[in-house]
């Protein structure tokens, strides 16, 4: 399996008696998850590299790619901070708009955990405040300590025409439409593109 953190493989290697015993293991292992990851399986032949042909280290790095961008595609928000504390040399646009390269739905779906998270945590923040001035705790915080005190909705995606582009996560513009002194006043983000010209939410 892949490791979130590191973004390496993790395995072990299991000696067997015989063929029979290898198939077997095989069949029982098909389809079982590791922390979400799929396991797989791999014959090896000894220690010297030079037996496995080049077809097949090729298939097995290709195996590697595919599951690794299966992980991306599906990481959480505590994984892709883990992942963050290995990451060095960072570009600019990478610092100040770290989910430009994943799509964009995913960019909603990772928006939607970090609010989550941050309406538990003001939860959790009200109680200790209330423990320690020994106040009586409102109402709309007395939930488990794994959910928040408020309604969180679902997240509206920006319409389809006007995904391209960078777009500030917590300020808007307010101005005219038009430069013309008639014109409707409108609230919006402000725009902008990235180098590869990714439409991208900071």
């Amino acid at each position: 399996t892949l490791d979130a953190a590191t973004g390496k493989a993790r395995y072990v290697f299991v000696k067997f008696k015989s063929a029979a015993d290898t198939a077997q293991f095989k069949k029982d292992i098909a389809g079982l998850k590791c922390k979400g990851a799929e396991l797989d399986v791999h014959d090896f032949y000894g220690g010297e590299r030079n037996k496995r042909s080049r077809k097949a280290r090729s298939e097995t790095e290709e195996r590697a790619a595919l599951r690794k961008q299966r992980r991306m595609e599906n990481i959480t928000l505590k994984e892709m901070r883990e992942k963050a504390k290995y990451e060095k040399d960072k570009t600019l646009i990478e610092k100040s708009a770290p989910l430009f390269t994943y799509s964009y739905a995913e960019q909603l779906r990772l928006k939607e955990q970090f609010i989550m998270h941050a309406a538990r945590n003001f939860t959790r923040e009200v109680k200790a405040h209330c423990d320690k001035r020994q106040y009586s705790f409102p109402n709309w915080a007395r939930v488990h300590k794994n959910k928040p005190g408020c309604s969180v909705h679902e997240i509206i995606g920006s319409p389809e025409s006007n995904l391209e582009g960078y777009r500030n996560k917590c300020e808007f513009t307010i101005g005219y439409s038009d430069f013309e002194l008639n014109a409707a006043f409108v609230v919006a983000f402000h725009g902008g593109y990235g180098r590869q010209g990714r439409d991208c939410t900071p």
